[in-house]
């Protein structure tokens, strides 16, 4: 098995020295360059062709938020950002979160933590060598915020790692101001998860926060767990509150998923929705399990949006959530959870599709399968240019659309959608074969709401678009 060939760039001669001798002391891993400024990286990456960069974010010159929208721009590769343990730095780690790196490690603060950040950073290595690389370049702008929630007493409890920046911030965009109570463990350092929240606040109709101990849980607000010293867990108090308890890591992992979901599950039991994203290892898997068993709903990201699909597999290898979803889910969180009050579920024979396929007898099975959900007003183009035509005359409520077809294919149609602001709403789901991985995180970073898999069943492509809209009625 070939060696994962790792770029170091540090301005320190000290940090790229004590790096490099980390890395190299792996036997999966060589270091094939040093540099110590962007300039000598780029002609460095032109030349070696590493798998992984490790970047610093402080820099003269040219720091490594510039260098890194350079990479993502020209030359996209997997790159783990090395960052100070303080608040502007911790800023910076997250735009560079943003802007596609995989994964950060905290510089060390002293001697003492020397070692332990040295490891991190061999381990994390080995996680982006694996990693799928996402970028900001064309990224579709989102969808409206979902319609407001009507507090049902049920509450949404989420993990995530690796690649959890831009999960998160896709899926909290969509939140309305009264979202059902939602906790957040994100794998981060401890210096890291203020600033997360405040990003998170920023971009969310809900309040996010930092989860403090004692915390009252209420509807139209978000905590995330702090990163560090203790665990977040939910309990019965007066209501329902954040506790946040010392304790060892748990699943190798401190704040840990398992420790959340765990506490949801014994907290609320069927009132809740647990949700597993994108991330390395098994934390999440026991806790999604208890929830599962408590009667909660469960859903993990699916394969081709995730960013590491570690975390994920780990509940569907036991069967431990119900559904999948891509992300991030543009229509409206429906696939998280379902609509309460007196907002009815959607009517199939309410909702206008557009069919878009080359193949007249593929086109005619869309149509059957379509029938047979209950959908009334259903529409075909026999290529993208057409259906872009027949959108902007007539707009609908989706679109089915195929990969390939001539003139203009799903992707380009896909993106044309969401360039006109009078059909940019319009929900989207691609057909693809299942070799088309790579085209199908395309399509995520353009906005495609879900994705269905030929050939397919009607139930199978029933759930697809429920997963959109909401159960059908």
């Amino acid at each position: 098995m070939a060696k994962i060939r790792v770029l170091v760039v540090d301005d320190s001669a000290t940090m790229r020295s004590l790096i490099t001798a980390a890395l190299n002391r792996d036997p999966d891993i060589e270091v094939c360059g040093a540099a110590g400024d962007p300039f000598e990286a780029r002609g460095m990456i032109k030349a070696l062709n590493p798998d992984v960069v490790t970047l610093d974010i402080e820099m003269p010159n040219m720091n490594g938020i510039e260098f890194l929208e350079k990479i993502m721009r020209l030359r996209p590769m997997p790159v783990v950002m090395v960052s100070t343990l303080t608040q502007a730095g911790a800023e910076m780690t997250l735009r560079a979160l943003e802007l596609g790196a995989i994964d950060c490690v905290a510089k060390p603060a002293d001697a003492l933590g020397t070692q332990d950040a040295l490891n991190e950073i061999v381990v994390k290595v080995k996680i982006a060598a694996r990693a799928s690389v996402r970028t900001k370049a064309d990224t579709a702008p989102a969808a409206a915020r979902t319609k407001t929630f009507m507090p049902s007493g049920d509450i949404v409890a989420i993990g995530s790692s690796t690649g959890g920046v831009e999960a998160l911030l896709a899926i909290l965009t969509m939140f309305p101001d009264t979202c059902p109570p939602t906790v957040i463990t994100q794998h981060m350092p401890a210096t890291f998860t203020a600033s997360f929240a405040a990003r998170l606040d920023r971009a969310s109709g809900a309040k996010v926060q930092e989860a403090t101990d004692g915390a009252m849980l209420e509807p139209g607000k978000v905590y995330v767990a702090p990163g560090g010293a203790t665990h977040l867990e939910v309990v019965r108090s007066a209501g329902l509150r954040c506790r946040l308890v010392q304790g060892d890591p748990v699943s190798g992992h401190r704040p840990s998923v398992d420790v959340l979901f765990n506490s949801v599950a014994n907290a609320v039991g069927d009132k809740a929705v647990g949700v597993i994203l994108t991330g390395m290892g098994r934390d999440g898997a026991q806790g999604l399990l208890t929830m599962r068993k408590a009667g909660a709903k469960t859903l993990g990201q699916d394969e081709q949006s995730c960013v590491v699909y570690g975390m994920p597999p780990r509940p569907l290898k036991s069967a431990r959530w119900r559904s999948r979803f891509p992300c991030p889910p543009w229509a409206n969180p429906s696939s998280i959870w379902p609509p309460r009050g007196d907002e009815p579920m959607p009517q199939a024979s309410t909702i206008s599709v557009l069919v878009v396929d080359d193949q007249l007898t593929m086109r005619a099975l869309i149509r059957n399968a379509l029938q047979q959900i209950g959908f009334k007003d259903i529409r075909e183009a026999p290529d993208g240019e057409e259906a872009l035509k027949n959108l902007l005359a007539k707009p609908a409520n989706l679109v089915i659309s195929d990969f390939n077809m001539p003139k203009m294919d799903g992707l380009a149609l896909l993106r044309a959608v969401r360039s006109h602001p009078p059909i940019r709403q319009t929900a989207f789901v691609m057909l693809t074969g299942r070799a088309d991985r790579e085209l199908v995180q395309r399509a995520v970073q353009f906005g495609v709401n879900n994705y269905c898999v030929k050939p397919f069943t009607v139930q199978g492509l029933k759930e697809k678009i429920e997963q959109v809209f909401g159960q059908l009625t």
